[in-house]
């Protein structure tokens, strides 16, 4: 289970860094065509439901490490804080 949740936390890492990539790009200019900002809206919605997926299957496990909770928390913030700036323009 952990194993899981290790890559399911990596995959949110991977999916924030692409979002911001996209949304940059994006914001600056340097592609300006309807199809980007769709793919901007698919990442940030597939960020948010991992997040979702993530923290419904993390709430159970009481085992769980402190350190492990709160990185997991932070990322959870971080995730859902990147996919909403990326889709205000």
């Amino acid at each position: 289970m952990l194993k899981r949740l290790h890559t399911l936390w990596v995959t949110i890492i991977v999916g924030c860094f692409l979002n911001l990539l996209i949304g940059l790009a994006h914001w600056s200019g340097l592609v300006t065509s309807l199809t980007f900002a769709y793919l901007n809206l698919i990442v940030s919605i597939a960020m948010i439901i991992l997040v979702i997926i993530s923290s419904i299957l993390t709430h159970p496990l009481r085992q769980l490490p402190t350190g492990l909770r709160e990185r997991f928390l932070m990322a959870y913030i971080a995730a859902i804080f990147i996919a909403l700036i990326t889709e205000w323009h």
